[in-house]
């Protein structure tokens, strides 16, 4: 009797073992396979290290491994040009700067539609078109291109991408680095620091406000924790690239009041130079945790002095502005925008760097404003940490 009790139990217990895992496999539903591309762009000769859309997502820029640039239209999607802008590097990082003010009624526009959808008997691929022509004249850009060949540098190809618009899709696309109607030469090259994987940081500063400057030699600020901080000095650049340096400088002022890139500093990794390409100056110097710049004092600069932190490299920066709405006794209300940056370091660590005047008769510590003459005073300014 027990005998046969116990060969029950576990027949019982073999059945419900079964039926459980039964029931596990059947919960255990596959992944659904990944979504198909609506189309692919092939142009590259090896593998895309950056990418970037522009106007509106109405193009791509694509950079590669061996620092050739592919710029495509997303609605031909079709290729409209390439260059080998970095020839002895890849292409770290690609980004598209707006350029405002531009003119969005212009004759040629209104002309080019009028062509396109003729008395309203227009085709969904004219109006298509149309449409193209008119974002690419309203969203003009400059495409800036961080190669590991230690160069930034500024392209205009806007040109060339409204010729594209009026092309024909099965027109292959124009090499501009092997190509006579199309000369591509850089706006404005800067020889910065590439040696680590941290991608450089844009901040153009519409140029509704830009104050009119002779550019004098490439300047910069000694650190903040030198003993002579926030003097400036004057680095005077080699023979070599001065000249375009400072050419390219006035045409970038001619569209912005300031543009400013940020890269790890050549000398330690942990530490963010800040450039303004308008001017062209190196506007601040070493900017990073106090660690690095003088552990003997504290420092407005980076955190208080006796940290036994370790940073490591800048991995990651992002330039952006704030703004604060002032007012005074007459009630007339202005703007005020504030420089900020921030990075993010190899321990995981972020810190918030703030444009602050230190030395001024609107008194230490004090938020400086970009539009606002308080920035023409270089020794008055320093990245204060928040």
């Amino acid at each position: 009797m027990s005998n046969n009790t116990s060969g029950k139990t576990a027949n019982q217990q073999a059945r419900t073992g079964k039926s459980s895992s039964a029931t596990a496999t059947a919960s255990i539903i596959p992944a659904p396979p990944p979504p198909a591309p609506s189309f692919i762009f092939r142009g590259h000769d090896a593998p895309i290290h950056s990418l970037e859309f522009f106007a509106s997502n109405t193009f791509l820029a694509t950079g590669d491994e061996i620092g050739w640039i592919c710029v495509w239209d997303i609605w031909k999607r079709r290729p409209v040009c390439k260059w080998h802008a970095h020839k002895t590097g890849s292409v770290l990082a690609l980004q598209a700067i707006p350029i405002r003010g531009c003119s969005s009624t212009s004759s040629s526009t209104t002309d080019s539609v009028a062509k396109l959808s003729v008395s309203g008997r227009s085709t969904r691929k004219s109006t298509k078109a149309a449409a193209v022509m008119v974002q690419a004249q309203e969203s003009r850009v400059y495409i800036v291109s961080h190669g590991r060949d230690n160069e930034i540098h500024f392209w205009d190809i806007n040109s060339v991408l409204l010729e594209s618009v009026k092309r024909p899709s099965g027109i292959g696309i124009i090499n501009l680095s092997d190509n006579k109607s199309h000369t591509l030469a850089p706006v404005l090259s800067l020889p910065v620091n590439a040696l680590n994987f941290c991608k450089m940081a844009i901040l153009g500063i519409d140029g509704s406000s830009a104050v009119s400057e002779t550019p004098g030699s490439l300047t910069s600020k000694t650190p903040p924790n030198d003993s002579h901080q926030g003097t400036a000095e004057t680095a005077t650049a080699g023979s070599t690239g001065t000249t375009p340096m400072r050419t390219g400088a006035g045409v970038l002022r001619k569209t912005h009041q300031n543009i400013y890139v940020a890269v790890p500093s050549p000398t330690t990794s942990s530490l963010i130079d800040i450039y303004d390409v308008t001017r062209p100056e190196r506007t601040f110097a070493a900017v990073g945790p106090v660690d690095f710049l003088d552990s003997s004092a504290n420092s407005n600069n980076g955190l208080p002095s006796g940290s036994e932190k370790k940073w490591g490299s800048a991995m990651s920066i992002r330039l952006f502005q704030s703004r604060k709405t002032t007012g005074d006794d007459s009630g007339t209300l202005a703007a005020e925008e504030t420089l900020h940056m921030l990075v993010g370091y190899e321990d995981g660590s972020v810190t918030l760097f703030q444009d602050t005047i230190v030395d001024s008769t609107a008194g230490a510590g004090t938020p400086a404003a970009t539009n606002s003459t308080n920035t023409a005073n270089k020794s008055k300014r320093t990245m204060e940490v928040v």
